[in-house]
Order: C-alpha cells, then structure tokens, then sequence
C-alpha cells in the first residue's frame, strides 16, 4: 500500500464520518422539534406551497389595438391566474368576466407599436397592477397572487 492510497482511504474516511455526523445531527433535530417549527417547516413548506397553488386559464383574450395608419390591429392572450387552494379558484372563476373587462380596458388603450415595445413581464405587470386597482374600486381582494402569460400573439 502506497503512501497516496493511505491517504485517499484517510480522506474518504473523513468525509464519510463529518457527512454521518451532519446527518445525524440533522436528523435528531428533525425528531426533536414540534410539528410546527423550524426544521419541519423548512422541509415541508416549499412543497406545501407548490401543492396548494391552483391556476384558472382564460383563453383567447382578444384585445383590438389603436393604430395610425388605419389598419386594425390585434392581440390575443391566453393567461394563467394563481390561486392560493380550491375556495380561491372558485373565486377566481367567478370574477372571470370582471378580469376580462379589466384586460380589455387596459390593452385597448394603447396603440400596437406600445404594445409591441412591452415585454411580456411588463404586460403581466401592467395587467397586475390594474387588476388589483379594479379588484378595490369594488371592495374585493384579489383572489389570484399570480399572472402567467402563456400566449401572447399580435397581428
């Protein structure tokens, strides 16, 4: 036995014993702590996020564009809502035709060459912030966190 395999056996020992070590340590504090606190809820929050967040889909959102030379101008859109759970989603698919009207009324405003310099993500946040200045005119919460453009199409 070399001297180099001596120490990489060495080396591979003490990286398996300082990993044992971490995971025990790991675990017994996962065993020790409430159903509620903070090593359970590290581990568990991200995937009770991800499993709790439900979207409604409004499809084919055509919006006419202002244009100046005459032309009409069109934009279709497809967007998906995020919703916090099931009772949410309900609530969502219910201010559908308010949501609609809102998009319509905010697009329809500016002209195709406005519309053509946004980017997705400053449409999506031109559209959130309308939607919740829609949502308090009416004294309702927003019942959607998120707004994901899935289609955007102009002509």
């Amino acid at each position: 036995m070399t001297l180099k395999t001596f120490l990489l056996g060495l080396l591979l020992a003490m990286f398996a014993a300082v990993m044992t070590a971490g995971l025990v340590v790991f675990g017994n504090a996962w065993l020790n702590d409430k159903p509620d606190g903070p090593v359970r809820s590290m581990l568990s929050r991200s995937a009770q996020e991800k499993d709790d967040m439900e979207f409604v889909e409004i499809k084919n959102l055509v919006v006419t564009l202002k244009n100046d030379q005459g032309r009409e101008r069109y934009m279709l859109l497809e967007l998906g809502l995020g919703t916090a759970g099931e009772q949410q989603k309900k609530r969502v698919e219910n201010y559908i035709p308010v949501i609609r009207g809102t998009t319509v009324d905010v697009l329809s405003a500016m002209t195709y060459a406005e519309a053509r310099n946004l980017s997705v993500g400053e449409i999506r946040e031109l559209l959130m912030e309308n939607y919740q200045k829609s949502f308090e005119r009416n004294d309702r919460s927003l019942p959607f966190e998120k707004v994901i453009i899935s289609k955007l199409v102009f002509q």
